[in-house]
Protein backbone atom coordinates (compact mmCIF):
# COMPACT_ATOMS: atom_id res chain seq x y z
CA UNK A 1 0.00 0.00 0.00
CA UNK A 2 1.37 3.56 -0.61
CA UNK A 3 1.34 6.17 1.67
CA UNK A 4 -1.14 8.13 0.43
CA UNK A 5 -3.59 5.27 0.77
CA UNK A 6 -2.53 4.92 4.11
CA UNK A 7 -3.02 8.47 4.98
CA UNK A 8 -6.35 8.48 3.13
CA UNK A 9 -7.48 5.28 5.29
CA UNK A 10 -6.17 7.30 8.34
CA UNK A 11 -8.21 10.72 7.40
CA UNK A 12 -11.11 8.33 6.87
CA UNK A 13 -11.11 6.43 9.92
CA UNK A 14 -10.40 10.08 11.86
CA UNK A 15 -13.50 11.72 10.36
CA UNK A 16 -15.56 8.07 11.29
CA UNK A 17 -14.17 8.54 14.98
CA UNK A 18 -14.96 11.82 15.07
CA UNK A 19 -18.54 11.23 13.99
CA UNK A 20 -19.15 8.67 16.06
CA UNK A 21 -18.22 10.84 19.49
CA UNK A 22 -20.17 13.39 18.47
CA UNK A 23 -23.24 11.45 18.07
CA UNK A 24 -25.59 11.60 21.22
CA UNK A 25 -27.59 8.36 19.82
CA UNK A 26 -26.60 5.81 22.88
CA UNK A 27 -26.35 8.48 25.13
CA UNK A 28 -30.93 9.20 24.85
CA UNK A 29 -31.53 5.65 24.22
CA UNK A 30 -30.19 5.06 27.94
CA UNK A 31 -31.94 7.83 29.21
CA UNK A 32 -34.93 6.54 27.16
CA UNK A 33 -34.78 2.86 28.67
CA UNK A 34 -34.14 4.32 32.42
CA UNK A 35 -37.28 6.82 31.80
CA UNK A 36 -39.59 3.79 30.41
CA UNK A 37 -37.96 1.60 33.06
CA UNK A 38 -39.19 4.01 36.07
CA UNK A 39 -42.77 4.41 34.38
CA UNK A 40 -42.87 0.44 34.62
CA UNK A 41 -41.68 0.40 38.12
CA UNK A 42 -44.43 3.17 39.00
CA UNK A 43 -46.87 1.39 37.55
CA UNK A 44 -46.06 -1.95 38.91
CA UNK A 45 -46.77 -0.60 42.57
CA UNK A 46 -49.24 1.06 41.40
CA UNK A 47 -50.81 -2.26 40.23
CA UNK A 48 -49.51 -3.94 43.57
CA UNK A 49 -51.83 -1.14 45.35
CA UNK A 50 -54.65 -1.81 43.59
CA UNK A 51 -54.12 -6.09 44.17
CA UNK A 52 -54.00 -4.91 48.01
CA UNK A 53 -57.21 -2.81 47.87
CA UNK A 54 -59.18 -5.40 46.02
CA UNK A 55 -57.89 -8.34 48.63
CA UNK A 56 -58.98 -5.88 51.30
CA UNK A 57 -62.18 -5.21 49.86
CA UNK A 58 -62.86 -8.85 49.48
CA UNK A 59 -61.71 -9.33 53.32
CA UNK A 60 -64.01 -6.90 54.19
CA UNK A 61 -66.75 -8.63 52.29
CA UNK A 62 -65.91 -12.32 53.33
CA UNK A 63 -66.22 -10.84 56.98
CA UNK A 64 -69.85 -9.15 56.14
CA UNK A 65 -71.38 -12.20 54.63
CA UNK A 66 -70.03 -14.44 57.39
CA UNK A 67 -71.15 -12.12 60.13
CA UNK A 68 -74.81 -12.18 58.15
CA UNK A 69 -74.38 -15.80 57.80
CA UNK A 70 -74.69 -16.23 61.88
CA UNK A 71 -77.99 -13.93 62.22
CA UNK A 72 -80.72 -15.76 61.08
CA UNK A 73 -82.42 -15.69 57.37
CA UNK A 74 -84.66 -17.49 55.45
CA UNK A 75 -82.70 -20.24 53.05
CA UNK A 76 -83.32 -18.25 49.64
CA UNK A 77 -82.09 -15.16 50.52
CA UNK A 78 -78.59 -16.70 51.96
CA UNK A 79 -78.64 -19.19 48.97
CA UNK A 80 -78.55 -16.04 47.07
CA UNK A 81 -76.45 -13.97 48.70
CA UNK A 82 -73.84 -17.32 48.53
CA UNK A 83 -74.41 -17.45 44.70
CA UNK A 84 -73.52 -13.56 44.51
CA UNK A 85 -70.55 -13.74 46.40
CA UNK A 86 -69.51 -16.69 44.63
CA UNK A 87 -69.55 -14.62 41.17
CA UNK A 88 -68.00 -11.34 42.66
CA UNK A 89 -65.20 -13.64 44.01
CA UNK A 90 -64.90 -15.32 40.07
CA UNK A 91 -64.55 -11.53 39.12
CA UNK A 92 -62.04 -11.00 41.56
CA UNK A 93 -60.24 -13.86 41.01
CA UNK A 94 -60.57 -12.74 37.41
CA UNK A 95 -59.19 -9.19 37.59
CA UNK A 96 -56.41 -10.42 40.04
CA UNK A 97 -55.38 -12.59 37.13
CA UNK A 98 -55.46 -10.02 34.26
CA UNK A 99 -53.11 -8.19 37.05
CA UNK A 100 -50.60 -10.23 37.47
CA UNK A 101 -50.28 -11.58 33.71
CA UNK A 102 -49.81 -7.02 33.08
CA UNK A 103 -46.91 -7.04 35.93
CA UNK A 104 -45.78 -10.35 34.42
CA UNK A 105 -45.58 -8.83 31.02
CA UNK A 106 -43.90 -5.39 32.37
CA UNK A 107 -41.39 -7.79 34.35
CA UNK A 108 -40.44 -9.10 31.45
CA UNK A 109 -40.16 -5.51 29.52
CA UNK A 110 -37.69 -4.74 32.04
CA UNK A 111 -35.37 -7.32 31.87
CA UNK A 112 -35.27 -6.55 27.92
CA UNK A 113 -34.72 -2.84 28.86
CA UNK A 114 -32.18 -3.70 31.19
CA UNK A 115 -30.17 -6.24 28.65
CA UNK A 116 -30.39 -3.68 26.06
CA UNK A 117 -29.02 -0.91 28.44
CA UNK A 118 -26.35 -3.50 29.16
CA UNK A 119 -25.28 -4.13 25.80
CA UNK A 120 -25.53 -0.13 25.21
CA UNK A 121 -23.00 0.18 27.76
CA UNK A 122 -20.41 -2.63 26.29
CA UNK A 123 -21.30 -1.07 23.14
CA UNK A 124 -19.62 2.37 24.78
CA UNK A 125 -17.03 0.84 26.37
CA UNK A 126 -15.90 -0.39 23.36
CA UNK A 127 -15.81 2.72 21.41
CA UNK A 128 -14.05 4.31 24.22
CA UNK A 129 -11.48 1.30 24.51
CA UNK A 130 -10.79 1.72 20.59
CA UNK A 131 -10.86 5.33 20.74
CA UNK A 132 -7.87 5.44 23.18
CA UNK A 133 -5.72 2.94 21.03
CA UNK A 134 -6.82 3.79 17.82
CA UNK A 135 -6.70 7.77 17.92
CA UNK A 136 -2.62 7.63 19.16
CA UNK A 137 -1.69 5.32 16.28
CA UNK A 138 -3.67 7.41 13.86
CA UNK A 139 -2.00 10.27 15.46
CA UNK A 140 1.93 8.75 14.87
CA UNK A 141 1.00 7.43 11.76
CA UNK A 142 0.17 10.58 10.17
CA UNK A 143 3.07 12.05 12.08
CA UNK A 144 4.96 9.25 10.17
CA UNK A 145 4.13 9.73 7.19
CA UNK A 146 4.65 13.68 7.38
CA UNK A 147 8.31 12.77 8.72
CA UNK A 148 8.71 10.63 5.50
CA UNK A 149 7.36 12.55 3.18
CA UNK A 150 8.80 15.77 4.41
CA UNK A 151 5.07 17.29 4.45
CA UNK A 152 4.73 20.79 6.59
CA UNK A 153 1.19 20.74 8.15
CA UNK A 154 0.17 24.08 8.64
Amino acid sequence: PSPMADLKESIALLDEFTHAFQSEDDVARVRAIRSIQSQVRAHCEEQQLRLKGLIEDLTGRVQRVEKAALEPEDRNTLAQKVKDMRSEQDTLRTQIEEVQKENSERQRRVENLRSEYEQLREHHGKIMETRTVNIPQLSQILSLYATVTNIKWV
